[in-house]
């Protein structure tokens, strides 16, 4: 499943590389391939405990590898959606433990899924083919709930956030990009003009919406 609601902008980046390896045989010989990827991270949020960074990993992803550093302990995870030997997922996430605190950064890749999982995929090359190539993709919806249900959880006043969730669910009926699009910018002023009090939960997930 892909989902896009506009191009990443205005948030922190830094690049790491990445050695894959990879099992190839060649005739009786296996022969392990090792490249190098490189993955663009982006901050997504910083907890002052690390059960509630830790709890937003979920059965989506598994433990890959863990690297130290002067800013402290970083624990990196797959996507299980990839076999643990071979190819990985473009997406991944790692968690930085503050070496001066209990807190907890949550990083995410600035690359999205790119498996394909044929027991429940979403508009791909063979949906294309039945159709023409003037379909346009808007977004998985069941994907973009998910991501929307884990961050509105965050908003302190619930029955706003309620009413943001609902706002959000509007967004389904839009029939072609441009009228999502114009749709999207309309709720981010709204919730903006209503947000009087600068309530910063309110604020952080605007922020995300727009930059998601």
């Amino acid at each position: 499943c892909h989902i896009s609601f506009a191009h990443m902008r205005n948030r922190a980046k830094h690049l790491t590389e990445v050695v894959e390896e990879n099992d190839e045989v060649n005739g009786n010989e296996k022969i392990i391939k090792k490249k190098k990827l490189k993955k663009f991270w982006i901050k997504e949020a910083t907890f002052d405990k690390p059960g509630e960074a830790e709890s937003l990993i979920g059965n989506k992803w598994s433990k890959h590898y863990t690297h130290d550093t002067e800013n402290g302990r970083t624990v990196y995870y797959r996507c299980n959606n990839a076999k643990r030997r071979g190819p990985q997922c473009s997406a991944s996430i790692y968690l930085l433990y503050h070496a001066d605190s209990d807190k907890v950064t949550v990083y995410k890749t600035e690359a999205d899924h790119d498996h394909h999982d044929d027991k429940c995929r979403g508009i791909d090359e063979k949906v294309s083919n039945v159709f023409d190539s003037s379909y346009n993709q808007i977004m998985c919806w069941a994907h973009m709930k998910r991501k929307v249900d884990n961050r509105v959880c965050h908003i302190d006043d619930k029955q706003i956030a309620k009413e943001i969730v609902q706002d959000i669910e509007m967004l389904q009926l839009s029939n072609s990009i441009e009228v999502f699009e114009l749709a999207s910018t309309l709720f981010i002023k709204k919730w903006n003009a209503n947000n009087k009090q600068k309530n910063q939960s309110i604020l952080d997930f605007l922020n995300y919406f727009d930059n998601e």
